[in-house]
């Protein structure tokens, strides 16, 4: 899993500008201000490494999904794809064993990293090492930490077997959410000292991988150029080069597509979904506009250990109190699908509407929190044996979104005799891995931000009992262990219908408990030239996941 973040971006509109034409006229059937042959596409986050292992942000994948090969993609209607493998590995075609113990991934024999060396099965061994070191930073072994060893049998075949059944394995071993594309071990190797080298190498700056595009520059907080890999084992790429742009004001990349300064703005903000129709909606603007579905879920976490707030008829009242409609109509000005499960209510099939439901219903959160022994003070807010309910609301302070929700959150809770005070934190502190991290460290009464699901719908690390933070990512400290053993079993089946009821438990269990107000999977804005073509952008973890199909 990943959450989202950003940085600066210094020189871009001078870059830019200085690469665009403005009048329009079409030559050749494309406009004026198009490149032929180069694609220019800017997001409002930035990366601190290009080695998407070390980094996991969505930013970094968007870029490692041009530049590195993964087990399988995800395209358009959320199915996987081969990518450095032949094939997909099933039970039906022999590549999952029947006991779902040992994965036999074939790799493509025509598949090499962008220096010319092939890439076999001693890298996707080496990959697996490289994860488990435990230097290496990595957010989670997730996954890889279920291999007990990888066979060769030839160059071809790596023969993976497991310590216990682990159904989402396709997803997460060696493929796109679990950040880890095939490394070449002949670069990386020499830096694997047991100090942690791996870390600091300068394969970090330029990785090289076996995708359709070579990294060739990073300008740091500018732009990340790539270029086309001639022997690429699909063919060479329609495009010639790619240049990735990070601006953190999206404001500044609204002005920049709209004067053509880069061909898409990727990954926008629902918030400014209405600007971005209204600039694809006008022909003579050249633009499309468009919401891509996908399993980015908002939501609004509560830190189970607080005094307050682990009193689950408290939780429940505030379930009723919140209007997701007016989340959805105001903030995110109709750019989601609005849903009470992580589960993705169109997109994952192990969803389920057999759960507890909580309509916004104010009178009905006044009534459980009177009930509850929550009696409405002279300031109004709700007092019992001394304590008033009041609590910290917390957010990324770099956050339009997230600042826009709290204020609507204060005044819909207010309305019912809860006070909520804002409490925010700078992007890195927010997400910070280990103890000091606001959400890892519990050091939170209520945050809201948003999980990067997948296609498979294990959750297990972000809501199993076992994975409180810091050293996992349930930061809510829900205990459930009905919801863990659920979580858990699903994991131990490749039995679709076996795992399809274990979700349900847990999604009955955690819809019962409300640890989580989950809001809506995000519809995220891309607004691009009409120059570019075969854009089809996928659900899940990145929307990029054919670029060796574009063309502008």
């Amino acid at each position: 899993m990943r959450a989202l973040s950003r940085a600066v971006a210094a020189v871009l509109t001078t870059v830019l500008v200085c690469a665009c034409s403005k009048e329009g006229v079409e030559t050749s059937g494309r406009h004026s201000w198009t490149r032929p042959g180069v694609l220019r596409f800017a997001e409002n986050q930035d990366v601190k490494t290009l080695n998407v292992v070390l980094d996991g942000s969505a930013t970094s994948l968007d870029i490692a999904m041009f530049s590195m090969s993964f087990s399988v993609r995800y395209d358009s209607k959320a199915r996987p794809v081969a990518d450095a493998l032949r094939e997909v590995p099933t039970v039906a075609n022999g590549d999952v064993s029947k006991d779902g113990l040992t994965l036999t991934y074939r790799l493509r024999h025509n598949i090499t990293f962008q220096d010319g060396v092939p890439l076999t099965c001693k890298d996707a061994v080496f990959s697996w090492h490289y994860v488990m070191d435990p230097k290496t930073n990595v957010s989670t072994t997730e996954g890889f930490n279920r291999i007990s060893r990888i066979d060769c049998p030839d160059p071809y075949t790596a023969v993976i077997h497991l310590k216990s059944v682990y159904a989402p394995f396709l997803q997460n071993i060696f493929g796109p959410n679990g950040n880890v594309p095939f490394l070449p071990e002949h670069l990386l190797a020499k830096y694997m000292d047991g100090k942690g080298g791996q870390n600091t190498a300068p394969y970090n700056s330029l990785p090289l991988g076996s995708g359709p595009f070579k990294i060739v520059e990073w300008n740091r907080g500018t732009v990340v150029r790539m270029v086309a890999y001639p022997k690429y084992f699909l063919g060479k790429p329609k495009l010639n080069e790619v240049d990735f742009y990070s601006e953190p004001d999206e404001n500044t990349l609204e002005t920049q597509i709209q004067s053509h300064a880069i061909d898409m703005l990727a990954r926008g903000t629902a918030i400014n979904w209405p600007r971005y129709k209204a600039l694809g909606d006008d022909p003579k603007n050249g633009l499309v506009a468009e919401q891509v579905n996908s399993f980015i879920y908002d939501h609004i976490d509560f830190n189970v250990q607080n005094p307050i707030l682990s009193d689950v008829n408290v939780r429940r009242a505030l379930a009723y109190a919140t209007n997701k409609q007016e989340i959805i109509d105001k903030i995110e000005h109709g750019a989601a699908y609005p849903s009470d499960s992580p589960e993705h209510p169109l997109l994952s099939w192990g969803y389920t509407a057999d759960t507890v439901h909580y309509p916004f219903d104010p009178e009905k959160a006044k009534a459980m929190l009177d009930a509850d022994g929550w009696k409405t003070g002279s300031d109004g807010t709700r007092i019992k044996n001394g304590t008033r309910l009041e609590f910290n609301l917390s957010t990324q302070a770099e956050s339009t979104t997230g600042k826009a929700l709290q204020a609507l959150l204060q005044r819909e809770w207010h309305d019912v005799g809860v006070q909520a005070d804002v409490k925010n934190a700078p992007t890195d502190a927010f997400f910070a891995n280990g103890p000091p991290g606001i959400l890892a460290g519990g050091h939170f009464d209520v945050a809201t931000y948003a999980w990067v699901g997948a296609a498979d719908p294990d959750l297990d690390p972000l809501y199993s009992a076992d994975d409180f933070g810091p050293q996992g990512q349930n930061y809510m400290r829900w205990g459930n262990r009905r919801a863990t053993a659920a979580l858990a079993d699903a994991q131990k089946t490749v039995d679709q219908a076996k795992r399809k009821a274990d979700y349900v438990i847990f999604q009955q269990e955690l819809a019962k408990d409300v640890p989580t107000i989950i809001i809506s999977f995000r519809k995220e804005p891309y607004v691009y030239s009409t120059d570019l073509q075969g854009f089809d952008a996928s659900p899940v973890n990145s929307a990029f996941w054919d670029p060796w199909e574009y063309s502008i």
